[in-house]
């Protein structure tokens, strides 16, 4: 039992540490281990230490990665470490260090947001995601963790306890007549609300992502969705479909070897489409792009024929900067017959003279498909590139939403252009039956 404390300012200003010192002297039952705390500009997090297993002696969290500027506190234990750690390893993540708060922000670094669902254990956690400027906030499956938020709309906050966040005096302690009326009546109905007002608790099984945006709560994990196992391994989904997307180079690169390996496991004929690092397109915004280019270049090409497009997906606030854009496209001529495909995740990058410059360097408009996502359904290229994010009523795809979709690339294809269409895999198995079932439409 340790205890979590923190707080992000959304409204342009710093963080008041002061504050987090009183919240985290409200949870010093919580651990006896130590205290500690990190801030940076906008964000402070702190940690009661309470250590259960030999690996967390003189684990110090906050624990941070300053390298890629990822920072997690977790209270909780994980139980499938040397599984997690095995996955990690093969994906050229090994861990640096054997406590699981380190497992646990490898895992993120891996696998983003759709991290929680590769934990096994009881465990809440929030990680800082320094260049997204984004805090990604999960619970285990059955909730055995608390974990407990506030947010007025400039300032998050949250802890494993609610006496923590009313420590900070601008959130106010009113009380919630109706949980107070669910509680006298012995039957809970809300898995969110509290006895206090504006006080919330993060349901189990779900991630909640903080941005400037606001507040994005995600189901990873239900009973009665587990998903179907179609294929007996990877190398059966490999047999079964003809590409797929390696999305995890987005945070950390794979070595050369790594590239080799996939290219060796999979099938003739077989594509992998590779997406470009984030150092690149959002630490860096495409300025100086030469050596990063260089090396995703020189670690990618270990697939050899099997080397499809490469995605270069560009931050959500960035916006149109053509002259990077003209330098970015000049840089890529040192790889001519390389296919590229950009992703645009601000609709002010949607306009004539950006598809002019993708036409003339015959590269893709990636077509995001998702509610938040601005999409402009055109060809730039004689290929397209789809990524299928999230459906309108959920995760998975309608079979009208497919049908529309269907239509559009039987449009493409009948004007000679190749699609490479992928599917978001999340957590309840609809990447693989929306991709059959799409693919079933097409004939």
């Amino acid at each position: 039992m340790s205890g979590l404390a923190g707080l992000l300012a959304l409204d342009g200003g710093s963080a008041e540490t002061l504050v987090l010192q009183r919240m985290l002297a409200a949870l010093a039952h919580r651990g006896r281990d130590g205290q500690n705390t990190w801030s940076s500009g906008p964000i402070a997090m702190g940690h009661q230490a309470f250590w259960t297993t030999p690996e967390a002696r003189g684990e110090i969290q906050p624990w941070r990665d300053p390298s890629i500027e990822f920072v997690a506190t977790l209270d909780g234990r994980i139980d499938n470490r040397r599984p997690l750690r095995d996955a990690l390893v093969a994906r050229g993540l090994a861990p640096r260090a054997d406590h699981d708060a380190e497992l646990v922000l490898r895992a993120y670094e891996c696998w983003g947001e759709d991290f929680a669902r590769e934990l096994v254990g009881d465990f809440a956690v929030a990680i800082w995601d320094g260049p997204a400027r984004r805090l990604v906030c999960a619970r285990d499956p059955l909730g055995v963790k608390p974990f407990y938020y506030h947010f007025d709309g400039h300032h998050f906050r949250w802890s494993s306890e609610p006496q923590a966040i009313f420590e900070d005096p601008t959130v106010p302690r009113r009380p919630h007549e109706g949980m107070v009326a669910e509680m006298l009546a012995g039957y809970l109905v809300s898995t969110e609300e509290t006895l206090w007002q504006g006080l919330f608790r993060l349901r189990p099984g779900h991630t909640l992502n903080v941005t400037r945006d606001g507040l994005r709560l995600r189901r990873y994990w239900s009973p009665e969705s587990a998903p179907e196992v179609r294929h007996a391994s990877d190398a059966g989904y490999a047999e079964h479909f003809r590409t797929v997307e390696v999305n995890f180079s987005f945070y950390r690169l794979p070595e050369r070897s790594v590239f080799e390996t996939w290219r060796r496991q999979t099938p003739e004929g077989f594509l992998f489409a590779v997406k470009g690092s984030r150092y690149l397109t959002h630490m860096k915004k495409l300025k100086e792009p030469e050596e990063p280019l260089k090396r995703l270049m020189d670690r990618a090409t270990g697939l050899e024929q099997k080397l499809g497009p490469i995605l270069f997906q560009f931050p959500a606030q960035w916006r149109l900067n053509v002259e990077r854009l003209e330098a970015f496209i000049e840089a890529l001529e040192a790889y001519p017959s390389q296919p590229y495909a950009f992703e645009f995740r601000h609709d002010s990058w949607l306009v004539p003279r950006v598809y002019d410059l993708l036409e003339r360097a015959n590269a893709a408009l990636c077509l995001p498909v998702a509610p938040w996502t601005p999409l402009d359904v055109r060809l730039t290229a004689p290929w397209t590139y789809i990524r299928m994010h999230h459906g309108q009523r959920g995760v998975g795809y309608g079979d009208d939403e497919l049908e529309t979709w269907a239509g559009r690339i039987r449009s493409f294809l009948g004007k000679g252009a190749d699609a490479y269409v992928y599917f978001n895999n999340d957590p309840e198995g609809h990447a693989v039956r929306d991709a059959e079932r799409l693919r079933e439409m097409l004939g």
